[in-house]
């Protein structure tokens, strides 16, 4: 199984460790991103 790694901007982590939300998933060569273009 491929790792999953949260990716988020930095002086964002406390919004990770606090409610799990990562502005970002990488998963293998795959980039998963969240938000609004």
């Amino acid at each position: 199984m491929v790792e999953r790694t949260a990716v988020f901007p930095a002086g964002r982590h406390s919004l990770y460790a606090e409610h799990r939300y990562s502005a970002a998933i990488r998963s293998g060569d795959l980039l998963f991103v969240s938000g609004q273009v």
